[in-house]
């Protein structure tokens, strides 16, 4: 067994996880759990799972695989999420659970679970993804905007209690970002106009890779043209 570090990345099938996973290669074991077939990044060393992050026993099941499989957990990112527009007058009660579980509570279970093999090692790093509209509400995001306000605070609580345990905590709030996402929120975006899957990693990735004793526990990262 390798001493090489490993990272738990949650929707890494594609999109933003997927981008970390691929810069991360070289210097992590990567662990995958997505609702989606995962792929394989050549040279790397993959662990995935198909499960969803709002089941408990999936997440449980799944960070006890990267326990047995690569023997420990330096870092956990989570990128899993979803979302649409939709007026909160128009916005069925089954669908406004659906983006809290996955986004919110499926945070909650990924970092608790985490922090249950980080605490007793007395080291790791948690990186949640936010959102610009962690910290705006924007019209027809009632739903998202609940969940990333939620994941905002819930880092920040587990930023301050594990702090003691030699745990980073960060949150990392891209503003708008050329994912699957705007499928469905909107799809005649202006795309060109949007930060990169891949230059969201590169943040992400700096945020991971400080030293031991340096935390960057909160960073808005915006494309050039600013909001649209």
């Amino acid at each position: 067994m390798t001493d090489k570090p490993s990272i738990a990345i949650t929707g890494g099938a594609s999109g933003i996880g997927k981008a970390i996973a691929h810069i991360l290669t070289p210097d992590y074991r990567i662990a995958i759990l997505d609702t989606k077939q995962c792929y394989s990044i050549t040279g790397a060393d993959i662990l995935s799972m198909t499960g969803s992050v709002s089941n408990q026993d999936d997440v449980s099941r799944f960070f006890k695989e990267v326990l047995m499989e690569f023997g420990r957990l330096d870092a956990l990112v989570t990128c899993a999420g979803v979302g649409f527009s939709q007026p909160i007058v128009d916005l069925d009660v089954s669908d406004w659970a659906r983006v809290i579980d996955v986004n919110l509570t499926g945070t909650f279970l990924c970092c608790r679970e985490a922090l249950r093999y980080m605490i007793p090692s007395g080291q790791g790093r948690i990186v949640t993804l936010g959102s610009l509209a962690s910290m705006r509400g924007f019209p027809g995001q009632s739903a998202y905007s609940a969940s990333k306000w939620g994941i905002r605070g819930l880092t920040e609580v587990l930023a301050n209690e594990v702090r003691k345990d030699g745990i980073q905590v960060s949150c990392v709030h891209p503003g708008t970002v050329n994912t699957e996402i705007w499928d469905q929120i909107m799809p005649d975006a202006p795309r060109g106009k949007m930060l990169t899957t891949e230059e969201i990693a590169d943040i992400v990735a700096f945020v991971i890779r400080q030293p031991k004793n340096v935390t960057i526990e909160s960073i808005v990262v915006m494309p050039a043209s600013g909001e649209f």
